[in-house]
């Protein structure tokens, strides 16, 4: 009986060539893909934290011009101006107060209230100093444009205030009191980047 010889099958260096050509190249396409996707994510982010920074800005810029208008309020009810005199205006029409830019008088039955109305040169005022406080260490500007506000002035309120002393009622005091609404718009370096702030304030109450 012969014994038949059985030879292992060895893959010649042509094919192991191949082989190994191929792997590389699905690991070069695994390590392309892989780059993209980390520099696509690294743009995102960019963006992100370009747009986060940018709405900051705009906030600061909102709340500067807020500031302003809260410390002109001020001046004008300590001086008893006759620009917070309120004036009711005709019905359904929202009008503005024609003794100084940006100061409404409230109405009640206009469609829609003062601030959301577009804000123009005439009926909003502009805080030009936003502009040389909001700037980068190196000078330059972080806003597009000068942020603005409106003050709205409500009636004057009149009525009582009770009095009460350890607990007892002791009476009531006649008080008037003047109900103004500030709203303020800042912009970023982009101006879309828009941020709208309100405050109430009080006088006389």
């Amino acid at each position: 009986m012969h014994s038949q010889d059985r030879l292992a099958y060895s893959p010649g260096p042509q094919q192991t060539r191949g082989a190994a050509l191929i792997i590389s190249l699905i690991l070069l396409l695994v390590m392309t893909l892989l780059a993209i996707s980390a520099s696509n994510s690294t743009v995102m982010e960019s963006k992100i934290s370009a747009n986060l920074t940018d709405r900051n800005t705009a906030f600061q810029a909102a709340e500067h011009a807020l500031r302003q208008a809260e410390a002109q309020l001020i001046e004008l009810i300590s001086a008893n101006d006759p620009k917070l005199t309120y004036v009711a205006p005709a019905s359904g029409v929202t009008t503005i107060n024609s003794n100084d830019t940006g100061i409404f008088n409230h109405n009640p039955a206009a469609p829609e209230p003062s601030w959301d109305l577009p804000w123009t040169n005439t009926n909003s005022i502009q805080d030009t100093q936003a502009a040389t406080d909001l700037k980068s260490p190196d000078g330059t500007p972080l806003i597009a444009k000068n942020p603005r506000y409106q003050i709205v002035i409500y009636p004057p309120y009149a009525g009582a205030k009770t009095i009460q002393i350890d607990g007892t009622q002791q009476g009531a005091i006649p008080v008037t009191g003047q109900r103004f609404i500030i709203t303020a718009k800042g912009w970023g370096l982009q101006p879309e980047t828009e941020v709208t702030l309100q405050v109430q304030m009080y006088s006389g109450v």
